[in-house]
């Protein structure tokens, strides 16, 4: 509601609501994520078309939302984490969440440790930073991420969320066994984690840049990589809302960003 004409210089407030089936998932002005929340109020100065943005609660879109949008504790980690790396980007910071509220901090540390969560709370997310560059697990997130299966603290669903200055990645647990093998073959003793690295390093990200367009290249080949080894993974530029994700696609060997809210 709140559709309509308005004169220049008043306020308008449009309102979003779902029917039983659906979530929502924010605002768009010409492609444009501008309000998460289902009231928006906006000074008017120009003819405007919004868009509001419903997804089916059983939908990809849908399920990511839902965990991410209402979730207190998820999103006062990715805050903390902004401003902790404001405060120090050296150090890498953890947290963990659960879809109850519960969150725990685990304490920042220099990069490339290798992290161990099974003292934590069971939890449904893992929310980490890398220091800069593109957001892609590494061998640590990776062996963080088994060790929550493997000490029975996270479960299928578990995410691991890592934000960098360029954006934050979403990865899930979608095949426990075939993430599990994965995992045996290459970090049975966390020796391998700088083994794993840099072989992954050479075969995916060897050319890699900060452009946006070869950003995505790069997360494309990094994602198919994941997927094939039992995870699914959503992906968002920048690290302000958290809110503007796209799913990654593999159909009929093409990969393609299935974009919640806006184009890619």
């Amino acid at each position: 509601s709140g559709e309509g004409e308005y004169e220049k210089g008043t306020t308008a407030v449009v309102t979003a609501s779902a029917n039983s089936n659906y979530i929502f998932g924010g605002w768009t002005d010409t492609g444009a994520l501008v309000c998460t929340g289902s009231v928006y109020s906006f000074q008017v100065d120009k003819n405007t078309t919004l868009m509001a943005n419903f997804f089916l609660k059983t939908s990809d879109c849908g399920k990511l939302i839902s965990k991410y949008k209402n979730n207190t504790a998820l999103q006062s980690a990715m805050g903390n984490i902004r401003s902790k790396v404001a405060n120090n980007a050296r150090l890498e910071y953890t947290y963990t969440a659960s879809d109850s509220g519960t969150l725990e901090f685990f304490q920042g540390t220099d990069t490339y440790t290798h992290y161990d969560y099974s003292n934590f709370s069971s939890y449904d997310f893992i929310i980490h930073n890398h220091p800069s560059g593109i957001p892609i697990l590494s061998g640590s997130d990776l062996y963080g991420l088994y060790l929550s299966i493997v000490n029975n603290k996270g479960h299928i669903g578990t995410r691991m969320i890592v934000q960098t200055d360029n954006g934050t990645m979403s990865a899930e647990i979608e095949d426990v066994s075939v993430f599990l093998k994965f995992c045996d073959e290459h970090f049975a003793g966390d020796n391998n984690i700088e083994t794993y690295d840099s072989d992954f390093k050479k075969e995916i990200m060897e050319q890699a840049t900060a452009t946006q367009s070869k950003t995505i290249e790069y997360i494309n080949k990094a994602i198919n990589y994941f997927q094939q080894n039992g995870l699914k993974v959503a992906f968002c530029f920048g690290d302000s809302a958290s809110q503007d994700w796209a799913y990654a696609k593999y159909t009929n060997n093409i990969m393609s960003f299935y974009d919640c809210l806006t184009n890619i």
